[in-house]
């Protein structure tokens, strides 16, 4: 504690830690309490960094990440993926007082070759709060700030096309002549449920419930489980069996679907085509359907509805026929 006295018309300031001491001598006692709270306040803030365990690199830090975080997330298979990638960086393995910013660029742009914007911002993201949850729950020093400082580059919406019926069915055929079989199902799963394609990959045959129309999602990406129901297109292109592991179901992974849906749309000639186009498509041929915003919602999963405002899209030829 900081002891402050009067003396000689002058207001002299005492500090004494650990056997040290500092003082100073001001003319005004405002000047002298602020200087005794800023020395105060570094002093604690010391103390806390030397309280604080320092891991010997980033690398400490992913692997406890890895251990203790990642197997409560729902894509916890992919994030281990970047996690073990990201460990493998020289930097990552530096001692974290010799890391520097130009490390952190010069990974930026080596990542920046290979792969797009929102991939990086996505890898990159996982490497952040790692290292802000280190800090924050953890109570170790890590180089938070640091990290954070890197200005990453911006990620140019993209607007996806309303899939038609011609070319609907190019994509479907490609998916047919591949070597996937569970490809084409999986198509039609996206495009009447809307269901996301870590959703898919999650299935299992108990989760399909013929009896009473629907699929039953335990675990998706909000957290929230939700009752998505099963059209007859759906239960005759997918469903119609006795037999449900030979369905879209427990039939591969999202990297496998992923993959699979990469080479397809390039034989059907729709190179533009993401698989997350067609949970956009799903969306917006549900309101076609006349469905509210509220009915939308519980098929698709969002839980703020202003979000389905990015997933619907009109159908731009059935507006240009409808105005002339």
């Amino acid at each position: 504690m900081a002891n402050i006295r009067k003396r000689n018309g002058k207001f002299q300031v005492q500090i004494r830690t650990a056997g040290k001491s500092q003082s100073k001598t001001f003319l005004h006692l405002d000047s002298a309490r602020k200087w005794a709270r800023e020395v105060e306040a570094e002093l604690y803030r010391r103390a806390d960094t030397t309280q604080r365990y320092e891991p010997k690199n980033l690398a400490e830090v992913l692997t406890v990440y890895l251990e203790r975080e990642t197997p409560k997330k729902s894509d916890a298979a992919s994030e281990a993926y970047v996690l073990r990638c990201l460990m493998k960086e020289p930097w990552i393995q530096k001692p974290i007082a010799r890391l520097m910013k130009s490390d952190l660029i010069a990974y930026r742009e080596r990542r920046l070759a290979n792969v797009q914007p929102s991939t990086l911002r996505r890898q990159y993201g996982i490497l952040r709060a790692a290292c802000r949850l280190a800090q924050t729950d953890w109570d170790w020093s890590v180089p938070h700030a640091l990290i954070s400082s890197l200005a990453l580059p911006r990620v140019t919406k993209h607007v996806p096309e309303r899939l038609s019926p011609e070319d609907e069915d190019k994509l479907l055929c490609a998916a047919r002549v591949g070597r996937c079989a569970f490809l084409e199902p999986v198509i039609i799963l996206a495009l009447e449920t809307a269901m996301r394609r870590s959703e898919i990959a999650r299935l299992v045959p108990s989760d399909v419930d013929l009896g009473r129309g629907h699929i039953v999602l335990r675990r998706t990406k909000n957290g929230y489980p939700r009752l998505v129901p099963i059209s007859e297109r759906l239960r005759l292109s997918c469903f119609d069996q006795r037999d449900l592991c030979t369905a879209p179901v427990s039939a591969a992974s999202a990297e496998g679907i992923k993959s699979a849906f990469r080479r397809a749309r390039i034989r059907a000639g729709l190179a533009h085509l993401r698989f997350h186009d067609l949970r956009h498509e799903a969306v917006s041929r549900l309101f076609e359907k006349g469905l509210t915003v509220p009915e939308v919602a519980s098929v698709s999963g969002h839980r703020d509805f202003s979000v389905l405002q990015h997933y619907s899209h009109a159908d731009l030829n059935r507006i240009k026929a409808m105005i002339g």
